[in-house]
């Protein structure tokens, strides 16, 4: 539970004391998310996929968000505004990342193969954006709003457009 520790702390370290952590542990529907997909996770992970089916939907019923059962996300992760958030399965989010309403990251159907995004640390995601397919997103990376990524793009990229495209150029 480390990872929830450290999802916690990223919300924390802007406000100071215990007010704080009891505000973001109870009320904040963003960390709520997060904390069931952990237990969720842990349940997943030592087979127990009946609970973690049950904890997932319950997610999905109080929160908004679905993640499926599969996807590895890093600690650190941050939810500003859970409802409609998709994490597809086998999707890989790094440490740190920081993710806005109505993001959808999954798979993309290709001659019978299932690919799932890799999307790096320190990636944050624009509401609405949607990452498609077997594409790997490096690290420190931002991701404009609404936009659809179904390229690769390397690190430290600001990706916007339809389909998204690299903003800064070296």
């Amino acid at each position: 539970m480390s990872a929830l520790k450290k999802d916690l702390g990223r919300l924390v370290n802007r406000d100071v004391g215990i007010y704080a952590i009891i505000k973001y542990y109870f009320l904040h529907m963003g960390f709520r998310a997060v904390a069931l997909y952990r237990i969720s996770d842990y349940f997943s992970s030592r087979k127990l996929y009946l609970l973690a089916k049950l904890i997932r939907n319950h997610n999905i019923k109080c929160t908004g968000a679905e993640f499926c059962l599969g996807c590895k996300i890093g600690p650190g992760l941050v939810i500003q505004h859970p409802n409609g958030i998709v994490i597809g399965g086998n999707t890989y989010i790094g440490i740190n990342a920081t993710i806005l309403q109505q993001v959808t990251c999954g798979e993309n159907y290709k001659d019978d193969r299932h690919d799932y995004p890799y999307i790096g640390d320190n990636v944050v995601i624009g509401a609405g954006a949607k990452v498609l397919g077997g594409v790997k997103i490096g690290d420190n990376c931002k991701i404009g709003a609404n936009s659809v990524v179904v390229h690769s793009f390397p690190d430290g990229s600001t990706i916007a457009g339809i389909p998204g495209r690299r903003l800064n150029r070296d």
